[in-house]
C-alpha cells in the first residue's frame, strides 16, 4: 500500500458525558474518538466490520499516541484524522 493513500477525517462533537467538571474531555475517551475515525476509514476503504470478523484480517493496536495543543472541551468539534 502506498503511504497516505487511505485517509479520512471525522468531526466529533464532544458530548456532555465525556467531560469533567471543568468541561475538559477526559484523556481516556481519546481512544474512543480514534476508534470512530478508524471505523470511518475502514468503511471508506470498503472493509466493513463484518469482513474484519473473518480470521484472515487482523489489526493489532501496538501503541497509541497523540499530541494536543488545547484539550478538547464540551460542545467543541474535534477533527479526528486517520491515515
Amino acid at each position: 500500500m502506498i503511504k497516505g493513500i487511505y485517509q479520512t477525517s471525522v468531526d466529533i462533537e464532544i458530548p456532555f458525558h465525556d467531560v469533567d467538571m471543568m468541561e475538559v474531555v477526559w484523556h481516556g475517551h481519546y481512544a474512543k474518538y480514534f476508534e470512530i475515525a478508524r471505523c470511518a476509514l475502514l468503511e471508506k476503504s470498503i472493509i466493513t466490520t463484518r469482513k474484519c470478523a473473518i480470521p484472515a484480517i487482523h489489526g493489532l493496536l501496538l501503541t497509541l499516541g497523540f499530541d494536543t495543543l488545547n484539550p478538547p472541551c464540551l460542545g467543541r468539534l474535534l477533527l479526528c484524522i486517520r491515515k
